[in-house]
């Protein structure tokens, strides 16, 4: 699938990729999808980005939120995708001002979370729900 992504989402999503755990294949897909996310150093400087190293030597990244970049297109496929959007969905510390710009029209790009539906009764009544 084709994922239209501004420079915004492209480093949220760095970011929060960058926050997971994983066994070693979900790690590899995951430091995959950071690298064709990433910003090539032209696009850097057109939105004056910058890392800043903090005393515990977290790096915290930075740009000038007047500037922007056009969207682009990534590739992806059904299984990236699906871990995308489970990475947003159960990161627990955004803020609705800041971030309601970027995540919505992320979320609408990306496949609904796989759910596993309650097993039917032979009626077609799901079984938590019979008494």
């Amino acid at each position: 699938m084709i994922l239209s992504l501004d420079h915004q989402q492209r480093l949220n999503l760095i970011a929060l990729t960058g926050l997971q755990r994983g066994n070693v294949a979900e790690v590899r897909m995951l430091c995959s999808l950071q690298e064709r996310l990433d910003l090539n150093e032209e696009e850097k400087k057109q939105i004056e980005y910058r890392v800043a190293t903090g005393q515990n030597g977290m790096e915290q990244p930075s740009w000038n939120p007047e500037l922007s970049l056009p969207a682009r297109d990534f590739e992806v496929s059904e299984v990236e995708a699906q871990r995308l959007r489970k990475v947003v969905e159960e990161y627990p510390y955004f803020l609705t001002a800041v971030d309601r710009k970027w995540i919505f029209p992320l979320l609408d790009q990306l496949p609904e979370a796989a759910s596993a539906q309650a097993p039917a009764s032979p009626q077609g009544t799901p079984a938590a729900m019979r008494m």
